[in-house]
């Protein structure tokens, strides 16, 4: 998780720090967070080859997602990133 925060460092430098190519900077940050959710997404759908599950079973309890199969159970990250991910898309395509 530490690694998020020093991408989310450089993101924040890209966007905050004055300079030229301001248009392909934000993109750049924008590519960052996309790969950082990406790679959630990717290890979710993967889950059945390394037997991971959707939750953990000491945590926050899941609840059933109002899409996809029957027995699927989802954490509060699920929801999150899915969220935080419809925001980035929406930036993206503001800029």
């Amino acid at each position: 998780m530490l690694s998020y925060t020093g991408v989310a460092l450089i993101a924040l430098g890209l966007i905050w720090i004055k300079g030229q190519l301001e248009a392909e900077r934000l993109y750049l940050a924008g590519g960052l967070a996309a790969a950082m959710y990406g790679a959630f997404f990717a290890a979710m759908l993967s889950r059945p080859i390394y037997g991971g599950v959707l939750y953990d079973e000491n945590g926050y309890p899941p609840f059933r997602p109002p899409f996809g199969p029957a027995g699927w159970r989802w954490d509060v990250n699920v929801t999150v990133f899915t969220a935080m991910s419809a925001i980035l898309l929406l930036g993206l395509a503001a800029i």
